[in-house]
């Protein structure tokens, strides 16, 4: 993967199997991939989780059977007849006959993993709020993980990592008043992780907000799909925003509607291995400091900008087709502001070596690029742009 300006960080993803070296900062206990035969009794079920439970650090674990109610806090929802604490791994596995629930504070577990093995769905309501070290939503081939937190207060910490469809399905909604934070998101999968791994997140509404204090990756093995709509907030820290990481994975940003916004305080690369989409439409915006579209041979990736106020302000300089490659389209009235107005946007020739990319990159001043500017595209270079009335 070619080297990013993030004052060279990498952020590393971790998972199951093999080690290829990708993006995103933390060191990580390792959960490797278990593939287990699907069953609805609650016996293999259980074996289910004990198998997956067998891989985590050696901790207490507490499983959701969810026989009494949908309270978190009851005792008698749990195998073991106790809620998890800080110190015991909780496993939501099944939706029958009760799924999970938490509307009130003081919810907490060591890691959390919303469906392990089969299917488990978790709601924070107003006023509720989970606390844990990493999550899990999907955690293996097969499985499927649901969060959904929305509501005045509904709060989930994740103080570790979060992963939305780490080797299955994960989908997390973020809805009004509802806040996620953790150090890194991973969302479709992860290094060494399945590449049929499908990650979605929503985040919708008049404070509904994501904090990815380190680092944001969408589509690191699998697919991955992030939503900012109505007002939404998607935060990311120093180690950058990457959509499609690893080669055959796919990223995708949307962001739409006036108030939605993606700020990023490092990077933002677009097609890092694999291939990568950001569209921002209808008012939305996102803020990064430098940006690349289509980073590493074989890689694609694709920037639209369009609709009235819809903006992706980029602090540093932007690079359309780094080494592999890229499009930028920029129509409806929507803008590119690059180097607060002294910066260039770089597109670099199909058949340059990197030598003469460097030599003979076509640089072009783009303080704002105008909606209604003339449109303009090449052959001849992996990158394009597109400008369209």
């Amino acid at each position: 993967m070619a080297r990013h300006s993030l004052g060279h960080r990498r952020l590393r993803e971790s998972g199951n199997g093999t080690s290829t070296p990708q993006v995103l900062t933390r060191p990580k206990r390792s959960y490797r991939h278990v593939g287990l035969r699907p069953s609805t009794a609650l016996a293999c079920s259980v074996i289910a989780i004990v198998q997956v439970a067998a891989l985590l650090p050696a901790h207490a674990q507490t499983i959701w059977t969810g026989n009494t109610s949908s309270n978190w806090f009851t005792g008698g929802n749990w195998q073991g007849g106790a809620a998890p604490t800080l110190a015991t791994n909780a496993f939501l596995d099944t939706i029958v006959p009760n799924p999970t629930v938490v509307n009130g504070p003081g919810a907490q577990a060591l890691d959390l993993v919303v469906g392990a093995s089969f299917t488990g769905a978790l709601t924070i309501g107003s006023g509720g709020t989970v606390a844990n070290t990493d999550g899990s939503l999907g955690f293996s081939s097969g499985s499927m993980g649901t969060v959904t937190v929305s509501g005045s207060g509904a709060t989930w910490t994740n103080s570790g990592d979060l992963y939305i469809g780490r080797n299955g399905t994960g989908v997390l909604s973020v809805g009004s008043g509802g806040t996620v934070s953790n150090v890194v998101g991973r969302v479709g999968g992860c290094e060494n992780c399945s590449t049929s791994a499908v990650g979605t997140v929503t985040v919708s509404g008049a404070g509904a907000t994501w904090t990815n204090s380190a680092g944001l990756a969408i589509g690191a093995s699998g697919t991955g799909q992030v939503t900012i709509a109505e007002s939404g907030k998607v935060l990311t820290g120093p180690s950058g925003g990457f959509l499609g990481v690893l080669p055959g994975a796919t990223g995708t940003m949307m962001v739409t509607d006036p108030g939605s916004t993606w700020n990023i305080s490092d990077q933002l690369t677009v097609g890092g291995s694999g291939s990568g989409m950001l569209i921002v439409q209808n008012g939305g915006t996102v803020t990064n400091t430098a940006g690349t579209i289509g980073s590493s041979s074989g890689s694609t990736g694709a920037v639209s900008v369009t609709g009235t106020g819809s903006t992706w302000t980029s602090s540093g300089n932007v690079t359309v087709g780094l080494a592999g490659t890229g499009t930028l389209t920029v129509a409806g009235g929507g803008a590119v502001n690059v180097g607060g107005g002294t910066g260039t946007i770089v597109a670099v020739p199909l058949r340059a070596t990197r030598r003469s990319r460097l030599a003979h990159s076509m640089r072009q001043p783009c303080s704002s690029v105008p909606a209604r500017a003339r449109s303009t595209s090449t052959t001849r270079h992996r990158a394009t742009f597109l400008r369209q009335r």
